[in-house]
Formats: C-alpha cells, sequence, structure tokens
C-alpha cells in the first residue's frame, strides 16, 4: 500500500471508530432506542462533519509534501539509529493517521454537536410514543 493509501485509510478508520464510540457512548443511556437506529440518527445528520473532515484531509495531502518526503519508506527509516519527529511520523503513520483522523471527527463533534443533538431528538420522539 502506497503512503498516500495508508493516510487516507487511516484517516477514515479513525473517523468511523470515533464516530462508533461516541453513538454508544450516546445510545448507552437510552433505552428507548437501540445502537442501529442511534447510529442512523448520527449519520443523517453528522454527513457533514464527515465531508468537512475529509476536505481537510484533501487540503492536508495537497501540502503534505512541503513537509515530508513520501518517497521514504518505512523500513528505510527503522534501520536508523536517530529520527527527527517528521521521520517518526512516518515510521509510525498508519497510527498517526488513524489518531488524526479521529481528532478531526472530535473537533467537529464538538462544535456542532449535530450527531448528539439528532440522538436526543429520537430518544424523546420514542419515549413520547
Amino acid at each position: 500500500m502506497s503512503n498516500l493509501q495508508i493516510i487516507i485509510l487511516g484517516w477514515i478508520v479513525g473517523q468511523f471508530g470515533y464516530a462508533a464510540a461516541s453513538i454508544y457512548n450516546l445510545q448507552k443511556d437510552k433505552p428507548t432506542i437501540n445502537y442501529v437506529q442511534a447510529a442512523g440518527a448520527y449519520f443523517s445528520k453528522e454527513v457533514g462533519s464527515f465531508v468537512m473532515a475529509f476536505a481537510g484531509l484533501m487540503v492536508l495531502i495537497f501540502i503534505f509534501p512541503y513537509f515530508l518526503d513520501t518517497d521514504i519508506n518505512r523500513m528505510d527509516l527503522k534501520v536508523k539509529s536517530t529520527l527527527t519527529w517528521k521521520e517518526r511520523i512516518m515510521v509510525y503513520q498508519r497510527c498517526t493517521s488513524v489518531v488524526l483522523g479521529g481528532l478531526s471527527q472530535h473537533l467537529i463533534y464538538i462544535a456542532f454537536k449535530r450527531g448528539k443533538k439528532e440522538i436526543e431528538k429520537l430518544e424523546e420522539k420514542k419515549a413520547n410514543e
């Protein structure tokens, strides 16, 4: 897999991992709705956040070559005795991209909380039925 593919895949995994954990935390105290219903409500309102985060990823990928040399592969760096912080990011780019994907989703979640509000509305609707 190329470095670019690893970054994109890790970003997506981080996004969905954070979303799955958020949905679980929001749904666990609401006995009237199940996880699938909460996930449907969450994703219906959070599509924009995923689009914004993916647009941010595209911006980062566009400017990425100025800061890191993506032609270097992991094995080239593992044989070095000391690594700079940029080289450490390259060695651990799978972990880094997952963490940054989750972080971007977290920041958007904190800013807007649209999925949380939608799950709360769904719970109120189910409780009133």
